[in-house]
């Protein structure tokens, strides 16, 4: 059995290719929207790249390379000053976050059951995003 750290074998058949794919668009597209983030939030850029970070690791996963997963942000999280651009960046990120969990964990049964495990990890990690980013913007006090 493989190990649910490991990463996925670099050759899928048939629909799993498919599911990956659909995977890793995901990953690459929440990559770019905290990149965006990153730019209109430097204050927030130590916790918006821990953040990122976890989705170039899912990413680096799902294209079939191993590695360790990523380090927190290093420092205690302080939230932002609430503005209205601070809560729409935010906000944003929250509903890729959440979008990318539903539509992973809607592929699990699509899946081999290694690669099932791996999608049921990321979009674990992406409903704790997305808790951390509501409680950032202000959403969750």
């Amino acid at each position: 059995t493989a190990s649910p750290s490991a990463a996925v074998s670099p050759a899928p058949r048939g629909d799993e290719a498919a599911v990956l794919a659909a995977a890793l668009t995901r990953e690459q597209s929440l990559l770019a929207a905290y990149d965006k983030a990153l730019r209109r939030l430097p204050a927030l850029a130590p916790t918006l790249q821990a953040l990122r970070a976890h989705h170039q690791a899912h990413a680096d996963r799902l294209g079939g390379k191993a590695g360790r997963p990523p380090a927190g942000p290093g420092r205690a999280i302080v939230p932002p000053r609430r503005t209205s651009a601070t809560a729409a960046v935010l906000g944003t990120l929250t509903d890729a976050e959440l979008g990318a969990a539903r539509a992973g964990v809607s592929a699990v049964g699509a899946a081999s059951p290694a690669v099932g495990v791996l999608l049921a990890e990321i979009a674990g990690s992406e409903e704790q995003h997305a808790v951390l980013l509501r409680w950032l913007s202000g959403a969750d006090r």
